[in-house]
């Protein structure tokens, strides 16, 4: 009976610690990859779908289906030590090796573009000497692109005076003013 107890209470402590890992991976996925309110909604959704279903198939499994004040007490439990001694570093670790993972991505990407510039290059070197329809069109659209950034540039800086007076200093002007006539 009790080697029965201890049983269903190790196997809910483990499951609890099984939930809390795999809600560590949608925290992780979270950090990585911003989401909206209602994406935010839909993995919420699905996770306690996949959380009570794998909590029911263990207490299922482990005690043909009959909750008791110890399985509660066993998820609860393992959840609870999963969270304060392990998931921070779970999380720093994995946040880490995928943003390096990121990283070595856009290094390759980088290095297959450049390898792609110089095998190009013959050929941009013909067709730039051979004249194609709508070349014109895309150089037009990026000159006025860069002119409409400068006038925008130019007229935020009009908007904005330059301070070249505190306003200590304008305070001694006036008094300055006052005080001569």
């Amino acid at each position: 009976m009790v080697k029965d107890q201890s049983f269903i209470l190790l196997c809910a402590f483990f499951t609890g610690v099984l939930i809390s890992f795999i809600y560590d991976f949608l925290r992780i996925k979270r950090r990585i990859v911003k989401t909206g309110a209602i994406m935010l909604g839909v993995e919420d959704i699905l996770f306690w779908l996949a959380a009570s279903l794998i909590s029911y198939v263990i207490v299922f499994i482990s005690n043909d289906g009959q909750v008791r004040g110890f399985t509660i007490l066993g998820f609860l439990l393992g959840i609870f030590l999963y969270y304060k001694l392990i998931s921070g570093f779970i999380i720093k670790i994995f946040v880490g090796l995928l943003k390096l993972l990121i990283k070595i991505i856009r290094i390759i990407i980088k290095l297959i573009l450049k390898i792609l510039k110089v095998i190009s290059s013959p050929f941009r070197f013909v067709f730039g000497v051979i004249k194609i329809p709508g070349a014109k069109l895309f150089v037009k659209i990026k000159n006025e692109k860069t002119k409409l950034k400068h006038k925008l540039h130019t007229r935020h800086a009009e908007k904005t005076p330059l301070r070249t007076k505190s306003k200590a200093k304008k305070k001694k002007e006036k008094k300055s003013k006052k005080s001569k006539p």
